[in-house]
């Protein structure tokens, strides 16, 4: 797929994360201003950067690619191109998202190990996440989000890092990372740990963690024998609402049901 010659970032609040809005492919000045159009959408297709707007130019002249309406503008001069505060308008109205502080906290709330952690669709997967929970949360919903991506691609440290982000913006406190073996458990531990140091710990039935908050555990260790078996473990020592996010991994892949 290559390189975008350049994405256009910027925080949707003052010190907050810097957004990716926009991907602009910049070509020779003797051809059509379209002529990168097509090749600035295929970098966002599949919305590997998740961006709204892209825009082809050749350094005269620029037109823009709408992810909403799918429409192509005519040719425009450079100087009408949008300015920063512009975009993020616009791309806070075509993604139905609220323009206050609070509203956007997650969102604007930076990346605890910063931005060169992730890798530029773990970035942008974190961010549809976000958008999702604002959305659902906007709407009065329990906020639901499946994240599904190829193996290897980094689900279990896009967790991590999402989870971090939500409590750092003070949506979130306890959390449980569930699993069905104890590779991923084990595996997965690395990422939450670099995240959240001793405060990311391994459920045992000796050691139940509750003053952690974020909980690791499998399906056995909850006494989730088969699908359909009792959970008594889980529910004698966790109570209801005990957990405000649960993330269960590989969860097309678990042997159990429910």
């Amino acid at each position: 797929m290559g390189r975008a010659d350049y994405v256009l970032r910027r925080p949707l609040i003052e010190g907050g994360e810097p957004v990716p809005l926009a991907i602009i492919e910049a070509k020779r000045e003797g051809l059509p201003a379209t002529h990168g159009l097509q090749q600035g959408k295929g970098y966002r297709g599949g919305a590997p950067h998740h961006v709204p707007f892209v825009f082809s130019s050749n350094g005269h002249l620029f037109v823009e690619y709408e992810e909403e309406s799918g429409a192509v503008s005519d040719d425009q001069s450079l100087s009408e191109f949008p300015t920063p505060e512009e975009l993020v308008a616009r791309y806070l109205a075509q993604r139905n998202l609220p323009a206050d502080a609070p509203s956007l906290a997650l969102l604007a709330q930076p990346y605890f190990q910063g931005r060169d952690h992730l890798r530029y669709y773990q970035d942008a997967a974190i961010r549809a996440a976000s958008e999702q929970i604002l959305l659902q949360k906007r709407a009065g919903l329990q906020p639901r989000v499946l994240l599904n991506l190829a193996t290897g691609a980094g689900k279990t440290r896009i967790a991590a890092t999402m989870l971090r982000k939500l409590m750092d913006a003070g949506l979130a406190h306890k959390a449980l990372f569930l699993c069905d073996r104890t590779e991923l458990r084990d595996n997965g531990m690395g990422d939450f740990q670099a995240a959240f140091g001793n405060a990311a710990a391994e459920v045992s039935t000796a050691q139940p963690q509750k003053n952690a908050k974020v909980l690791i555990a499998t399906y056995q260790t909850l006494d989730q024998k088969e699908a359909g078996g009792t959970t008594a473990f889980f529910e004698k020592t966790y109570p209801p609402g005990f957990f405000d996010v649960v993330i269960i991994d590989e969860c097309h892949r678990s042997a159990w049901s429910d």
